[in-house]
């Protein structure tokens, strides 16, 4: 079982949609998952949502062996990559990021 979550919801401006997707799928994301610690990564996107509310569309969820994957310098650096800090991520102005961790038994 992990012992952590991060998830990351964001919502990219339509003219950078198509970027956005490319640059995670092919930097952001795979970095992240090399990363020590990291047991996966996985990408959604949006379905539905109740009427009224609101979400970001597409959402990534990374399982962790402990909450410190975070701090790792392999995390750091998939995290703060040049492309992804000024050309994707500043970009998104609905973006939701947490850490979960699970209830004791």
């Amino acid at each position: 079982m992990a012992e952590g979550l991060f998830m990351a919801l964001m919502q990219p401006p339509k003219e950078l949609e198509d970027d956005f997707n490319r640059v995670y799928e092919n930097e952001h994301l795979p970095a992240l998952a090399k990363a020590p610690g990291v047991r996966s990564a996985k990408r959604y996107k949006l379905e539905s949502v109740r009427e009224g509310d609101d979400l970001p569309k597409y959402l990534a969820i990374y399982e962790l062996d402990s909450l410190d994957v975070l701090q790792s310098e392999e995390w750091q650096a998939g995290a703060n990559s040049p492309e992804w800090m000024s050309s994707i991520r500043d970009q998104c102005d609905f973006r939701i990021v947490s850490t979960w961790k699970p209830l004791e038994d």
